[in-house]
């Protein structure tokens, strides 16, 4: 049976606008579940042993800003982890879609939220040939907020045959596709920040200037999404 998953994220808050906090990123992560991923998972666990990282769940925020978890490590290390990460899901034949919301623009959690479900079905409307050749489509979006997570279950009315699933920690493939949304929203919003000059210490640190974070990071990114 041919099965499309798709893991959704996001970067931001349904609050009003704070000059701090001025974009709201969504991420969704499509992986045709006839591509296996176990060796890249398995790689990926190797090289984070040889490092001597965690191989625990990569957070990319917290990683980026040296906090929580991550507060004891290297610029260095941190570095590696995330590179580790980004390798990981270059290999997956992923595709992606991102969706950026100026919040400067939509400064109410009404207008942002009608903006969402606006792109949401825009997008499910104009690319019905990505979900009409599968069988089942498995929507991944937990822990997250409610405002979106409403605005995801709505998705049901667009495209055919689509299942919501929590993930399941104990499956690897699960597992490290949510991390990679995380790291696609880290993406977007770092390039965000790089383009309009906000960046922060930290991704000036990790990522270097924006020539080497277009180099290292974005531009292969930028080429797997729809």
């Amino acid at each position: 049976m041919a099965a499309l998953s798709i893991f959704i994220d996001e970067s931001g808050d349904f609050g009003s606008y704070e000059p701090h906090n001025p974009y709201y990123v969504i991420a969704m992560v499509f992986h045709d579940q006839i591509n296996d991923i176990n060796q890249y998972i398995a790689d990926l666990e190797k090289a984070l042993l040889r490092d001597n990282l965690r191989t625990g769940p990569i957070h990319t925020r917290p990683l980026l800003r040296g906090e929580y978890e991550y507060k004891e490590f290297s610029i260095s290390e941190r570095q590696r982890m995330l590179s580790r990460l980004y390798v990981f899901a270059g290999k997956c034949h992923l595709r992606y879609k991102m969706f950026t919301f100026d919040r400067k623009i939509y400064r109410s959690p009404e207008s942002l939220g009608k903006a969402i479900t606006q792109e949401f079905n825009d997008f499910a409307l104009t690319n019905q040939s990505l979900f009409t050749g599968y069988d089942e489509v498995i929507v991944y979006y937990d822990d997250g907020q409610n405002q979106l997570a409403s605005i995801v279950s709505r998705l049901d009315s667009l495209i055919l045959h689509i299942d919501h699933r929590h993930i399941n920690p104990l499956n690897y493939q699960q597992y490290r596709l949510a991390q990679v949304a995380d790291l696609a929203c880290c993406m977007e919003l770092s390039h965000l920040r790089y383009i309009h000059n906000q960046t922060t210490r930290s991704e000036e640190i990790v990522f270097g200037k924006a020539r080497d974070f277009k180099k290292n990071y974005y531009r292969k990114f930028a080429r797997k999404q729809l």
